[in-house]
């Protein structure tokens, strides 16, 4: 089965056997172009063991390969006797079964005795084409003591070894006789369909005692067949009935043992039952591969594959997904009659930042199957437009206030220009372009507000390769003039920083300049940068002659940098606000 129809001029799938009594027809088989199943081959097996074999077919297309276990039992599956005891010259039947039916030429099978003086069946029996089982009769002689005889059958394809030996017991006349037991358990047919049913019998050896006969009943594959865990044979009766139902869903053919037992001599019999899928609807079997990552933007393909092929007129399998807005799939994908499987393309959206995902779900025939498909943004993607905040949000009309772009990832080469725009420009104005330097993934501008009469809402509007929004209030009167911070005595003012820009971030190597403002009076200047905001242990502590200071040396990591003035007699001023920036991969 291939996930998808064969090409034109078909396609050659090698076949495998480890098992040396199962012969494939020849090294390959050629899928029909349009076809996703190959056509049945036969599979020829030889004489196996008297527990059988277990071994493996394998199947191996283009760069994949799948395998499936295959057990071969003996043909013969036993020998039934209808006595276990026998009065010395009297007569008595038996039967010997096969495991399936005789190939078209029929099969001989031949019977030993270990005591032919006493036990006499006919040297071989023959079971005819077709046929499954075959009745004999077996004579015997007078017998002065109880003796037990040994009846050995072997087939003509089993190489000459007795593998399923029973036996009966010869008594003189007037011997007590023995208590029953089982002496066969047949089907009413040889298969069912999923969810049919199937009339089992037991038979005695001799008529139930008082009380009935309880035969306990089993099956191989629980949960596939629901059978009764025993019944009973009625008083002086030789037989009675039960029936088996099979699991309403079976999505593949099974062979299940139908066993019973009672008594304790050749009491234990079991024949097999097939149960085939029910015919119907198509029947969903598996979806793959299990799971799949996607670049987002980009597509990717999955397989859905049906229990058997599919029927007149196709199959359809629905499919949806749980996360619709990155992850497309079709309503459904049709299987062309006689074909189990096909594929789908998955389509996904493009992503920023961290990875997503979501699961695609198929279902047909009330069977669902699901993969989960991860879709990661593109490395070599263009940075997005992420988002865009203004600070403060509510400021009085006449002030000012800060706005900032995000980028989804550094700015390339030559930077990048955000487009600004305000639907209010008598509340609030904004620069038309924003440039996104090289390196960094945001950039700050500033907002100018004018007075307004009432508390009026200003939507800014950022442009790139998508849009992003955010409010401003400006609100109704005049703003208060700032508040100058108290300088002591003899103490310089705090420098105010110029660049880089809060969280500006740089690539490992890069030569990182820092600019801070003059302050009158400084003899110089310090700056600090450190990885905590507290400056406990900074990472740089230099003493400069100028309001700037490079290094190409910084570790990678998320910093904090800040800068204050010293005047001549070494006394230092105010320390600026610290800034955070980052040295990143």
């Amino acid at each position: 089965m291939l996930d998808k129809p064969a090409p034109a001029g078909g396609a050659v799938v090698t076949l495998a056997s480890d098992i040396p009594q199962a012969e494939v027809p020849s090294r390959t088989i050629t899928i029909p172009a349009g076809k996703t199943d190959a056509p049945l081959f036969p599979v020829t097996t030889g004489p196996v063991p008297s527990n059988g074999i277990i071994g493996v077919l394998r199947a191996a297309y283009g760069k994949g390969w799948q395998q499936s276990s295959l057990g071969v039992l003996p043909i013969l599956y036993g020998i039934e006797l209808s006595k276990e005891s026998v009065v010395g010259g009297t007569s008595f039947t038996g039967t010997v079964t096969l495991q399936s039916a005789a190939p078209p030429a029929g099969i001989t099978v031949r019977l030993v005795s270990s005591d032919t003086s006493l036990v006499r069946p006919p040297a071989t029996v023959f079971i005819p084409g077709g046929a499954t089982d075959a009745d004999f009769t077996i004579a015997t002689s007078a017998a002065s003591v109880p003796t037990r005889v040994t009846i050995d059958p072997g087939t003509e394809s089993d190489s000459g070894v007795h593998q399923f030996q029973i036996s009966v017991v010869v008594t003189p006349p007037g011997s007590p006789t023995p208590p029953p037991s089982l002496s066969s358990l047949t089907l009413s047919q040889p298969a069912i369909p999923a969810g049919g049913t199937v009339t089992g019998t037991v038979k005695l050896t001799s008529p139930a005692p008082a009380g009935g006969a309880v035969v306990s009943l089993q099956d191989s594959m629980e949960g596939q067949v629901i059978t009764p865990q025993s019944v009973t044979v009625p008083t002086g009766s030789l037989s009675a009935t039960f029936t088996t139902t099979s699991a309403p869903e079976v999505n593949a053919p099974h062979w299940v043992f139908i066993g019973a037992h009672y008594g304790t001599f050749n009491g234990s019999q079991a024949p097999i039952l097939r149960i085939d899928p029910a015919p119907g609807p198509a029947t969903l079997l598996a979806m793959g591969p299990a799971s799949q990552d996607v670049i987002g933007g980009k597509s990717g393909r999955a397989t859905v594959a049906l229990a058997i092929p599919a029927p007149a007129g196709g199959g359809v399998v629905n499919l949806t997904t749980d996360n619709p807005s990155v992850i497309h799939v079709p309503a459904n994908v049709t299987i062309a009659a006689g074909n189990s499987t096909n594929t789908f393309t998955i389509g996904t959206s493009s992503v920023s930042g961290l990875s997503t995902g979501g699961n695609v779900f198929s279902s047909a025939g009330g069977v669902t199957r699901s993969i989960f498909v991860n879709v990661a943004p593109d490395p070599n993607a263009p940075p997005l437009l992420q988002s865009i905040a203004i600070s403060p949000t509510s400021v009085a009309g006449g002030a000012s206030a800060t706005g900032t772009v995000f980028l989804s990832a550094p700015s390339p080469s030559g930077g990048i220009s955000v487009t600004l725009a305000t639907n209010n420009s008598s509340a609030a104005q904004v620069p038309g372009i924003v440039n996104v330097p090289a390196g960094q993934t945001s950039a700050s501008f500033s907002v100018t507000t004018f007075a307004v009469s009432a508390n009026t809402s200003v939507t800014i509007t950022a442009f790139y390769d998508t849009t992003r929004s955010a409010n401003l209030t400006v609100t109704r009167g005049t703003p208060p003039p700032p508040t100058p911070t108290p300088t002591p005595s003899g103490t310089l003012p705090a420098p105010s920083l110029v660049s880089p820009a809060a969280d500006a971030r740089f690539a490992p190597g890069t030569n990182i300049t820092f600019n801070w403002s003059d302050v009158s009076g400084a003899a110089n200047y310090t700056i600090q940068i450190d990885d905590q905001n507290t400056f406990s242990s900074p990472i740089v502590n230099r003493s400069v002659t100028a309001s700037q200071f490079s290094s190409s040396t910084l570790p990678s990591l998320t910093m904090w940098w800040r800068a204050r003035a010293n005047n001549a007699s070494g006394n230092a001023g105010n320390w600026s606000a610290a800034r955070r920036f980052e040295v990143k991969n």
